[in-house]
């Protein structure tokens, strides 16, 4: 009869018999073939690590009738003796690691949702990647693509037709950056998770964007036609500067902070100029405008390719590392939200350095239970 490989309990009675070679060769065959999961070998390893092995047959010990505390050479000779009479081997196996041992372990990778590619939507409704395959279509609008490493660079043609304008829509998806520019020369930064629609042409008297996510917008001057960033309640009038516009729709603030340059932020009841240095809060709920002088690079770094907290509170953090890694969260109480951090890291290392770096400071505990990452 075929065994099922997902029978826990037969995988218990393999593994038992391998600890105390009494392994049959039918039952060899069986145990490597299940081994060649990377996950299975590793819970393998920790089932048959000889201390963790002792420090369980010492839990039960404390459950048992009283007997006496043996010495270390007589601890292997106790664990045999439990195994063999008083403990049914599923038991034993499972209480190796107090939770179903042959499920698979799940990592932060695992619960990562990257990797897809940026997107463009066409007037017609058309939807397709900005990729090779897509090359040829995309190119006849006046798109050219260049991939270099993880930054997908646009650029817009200058000669477009009139009759070949359209308004077009990019979208990058989670843990994806990309640059386009437009037809003025505008270089335009998107970050994670974020859209933009613009035509492929401006016309004479008019720039305009619409967006939704966070942009860096290195913006050509033209003091005749002013360049306009529209968003949901808001938008930003510029001529010629650099600035940063954090706008996603799952906040309640809109983050506008000048590199260089002046800006005038508008919504619908008011308006502030900013200059070099400044930022602009706006509460979409409140509808009020706050307005700060910053570090412009805590601002600025995504576009580099770099995280940066410095003394931000976990919970902005996690709210960061969650648009970059696409995982879910739950703090499992307050207090832990308002801790603060100083991180500076690349955005491409993985998901699991960046939590081991804020475990290794022993103030937070953060893990996985049912694949949500918990924060305690």
């Amino acid at each position: 009869m075929a065994i099922n490989m997902r029978d826990n309990n037969t995988i218990s009675k393999i593994i038992f018999s391998k600890i105390f070679s009494k392994l049959s060769k039918a039952e060899e065959v069986i145990l490597n073939e299940w081994l060649k999961d990377d996950s299975n070998k590793k819970l393998y390893e920790k089932i048959t690590d000889p201390e963790r092995i002792l420090n369980k047959a010492e839990e039960y010990d404390k459950y048992s009738e009283k007997l006496r505390k043996p010495k270390l050479s007589d601890r292997y000779w106790l664990l045999k003796r439990y195994a063999a009479v008083l403990i049914p081997l599923t038991i034993i196996i499972s209480s190796l690691f107090l939770i179903n041992p042959f499920k698979k372990e799940i990592t932060y990778q695992d619960l990562c949702n990257t990797g897809s590619t940026p997107s463009i939507i066409l007037s017609n409704g058309n939807k397709m990647d900005i990729s090779d395959k897509n090359k040829e279509v995309i190119n006849s609008i006046g798109i050219v693509i260049k991939d270099t490493m993880d930054l997908l660079t646009c650029a817009l043609a200058q000669n477009v037709d009139e009759e070949n304008i359209q308004n077009i829509e990019i979208l990058t998806p989670i843990g994806k950056r990309m640059t386009i520019t437009l037809s003025d020369g505008t270089k335009v930064y998107m970050n994670s998770g974020s859209k933009i629609k613009f035509p492929n042409k401006f016309k004479e008297n008019n720039r305009e964007v619409f967006i939704e996510g966070e942009f860096f917008f290195d913006v050509a001057p033209d003091k005749r036609h002013p360049f306009i960033v529209q968003m949901n309640r808001s938008k930003v009038v510029v001529v010629g500067t650099e600035f940063n516009i954090r706008s996603y729709p799952d906040e309640i603030t809109v983050q506008t902070t000048v590199s260089s340059g002046v800006v005038v932020f508008s919504s619908e009841n008011s308006s502030v100029n900013l200059i070099s240095g400044e930022q602009s809060v706006f509460n979409q709920i409140s509808l009020g405008i706050e307005k700060n002088i910053v570090d412009i690079y805590d601002f600025t770094a995504w576009k580099e390719g770099m995280f940066y907290f410095n003394n931000r509170t976990l919970e902005d953090i996690m709210s960061e590392l969650k648009k970059w890694y696409g995982f879910e969260y739950i703090f499992d109480n307050e207090v832990s939200k308002h801790e603060r951090f100083g991180i500076e890291l690349k955005r491409d290392v993985p998901l699991d350095k960046v939590i081991d770096l804020i475990n290794s400071t022993n103030t937070i505990q953060i893990y996985i239970d049912e694949k949500i990452v918990h924060i305690k």
